[in-house]
């Protein structure tokens, strides 16, 4: 399967993620914001990446202004936003970014996610 990083400041969100992507074949890497997101983004890629984006230090918008910047991270990652709908409307001119694949609202089904993890996961680089 794909690598997944799942960037959420709640730890419950990211252990069930964890647990059930990782029983679905992923490798997953998490992180608890997106200065941790960046700094794992810059050593590793071809990441579907499961972006909060209400967080600490720097948020989903944060992260993906910063990949807009950095052809090379923005190349070779997907992004999925993941927040409450009523943010996910609040925040809909960040979500055009052609980097942004798609979009879930919490709390989303967890069939939903998998087949949105499934779709969208990049192929990795051999």
């Amino acid at each position: 399967m794909g690598k997944v990083l799942v960037v959420d400041d709640d730890p419950a969100i990211r252990e069930m993620l964890y647990d059930v992507l990782t029983d679905e074949g992923h490798r997953v890497v998490m992180a608890r914001d997106g200065l941790e997101a960046l700094e794992i983004l810059e050593h590793e890629d071809h990441f579907l990446v499961l972006l909060d984006l209400m967080m600490p230090r720097l948020d989903g918008p944060g992260v993906i202004r910063e990949l807009e910047r950095r052809p090379a991270m923005r190349a070779t990652n997907n992004v999925v936003v993941m927040s409450a709908a009523e943010r996910l409307f609040a925040l809909s001119s960040i979500l055009q970014s052609d980097i942004v694949l798609d979009q879930i609202a919490k709390p989303f089904e967890l069939d939903l996610m998998l087949d949105m993890v499934s779709r969208l996961t990049p192929p990795v680089a051999h």
